[in-house]
């Protein structure tokens, strides 16, 4: 009887030892510089931008900023354009063009390192369109909406630096000239935080 006492608490140190072990290493993986590490998207700053690169792009965003957000140039990109032209009168297509896609639109977003860059049509994304669909913007508040702010990270191909561009983050608001601001498409959009 006292040798099988001592046996089960024998396998019982094994099992604590064990246990012990592996939630040391979980907590090690999912804590301090590894987990930030493996969590973290790399910083991105304007400077180390060329054309042509690929960047994880970690873009903040509400559900509003869909009709929020505007840009105004001339300036196109095969058939994108901003919303508005230099004169920050809207966009209107010349004789011969096609009418304005939504996927074509280019607004101003912000990535959560606060560097500025030009998307066409990134709530046409199937992981932005599910939000609109069940967060559309009318249903909360201004002060609710930036309360649910999240994360979306996408692949996003470099093609073109605006050397000057005016932006506003709100309908009716005053535009803001804005220099070097980057272009580019976007792929493969995942929600990424809130």
């Amino acid at each position: 009887m006292v040798v099988r006492t001592l046996q089960l608490s024998r396998e019982m140190w094994i099992f604590l030892l064990v246990t012990g072990c592996m939630s040391g290493v979980y907590i090690y993986m999912m804590t301090g510089e590894t987990a930030r590490k493996r969590a973290k998207v790399e910083a991105i700053t304007p400077k180390e931008l060329q054309k042509g690169q690929v960047i994880d792009a970690a873009i903040t965003l509400i559900s509003a900023d869909a009709g929020r957000l505007s840009c105004a140039s001339d300036t196109k990109v095969g058939e994108a354009h901003c919303g508005f032209g230099a004169d920050t009168k809207p966009w209107v297509a010349k004789e011969g063009e096609a009418p304005t896609k939504p996927e074509d639109v280019i607004a101003p977003y912000m990535t959560v390192d606060n560097v500025l860059l030009l998307i066409p049509g990134l709530f046409t994304q199937p992981v932005l369109k599910k939000r609109l669909e069940d967060e559309p913007p009318g249903r909360y508040t201004r002060e609710e909406m930036e309360s649910r702010r999240f994360t979306v990270t996408c692949k996003m191909k470099l093609e073109q630096q605006f050397e000057k561009i005016k932006v506003r983050w709100d309908v009716g608001q005053a535009w803001g000239d804005r220099p070097n601001a980057w272009f580019g498409t976007v792929s493969d959009c995942k929600m990424t935080g809130g």
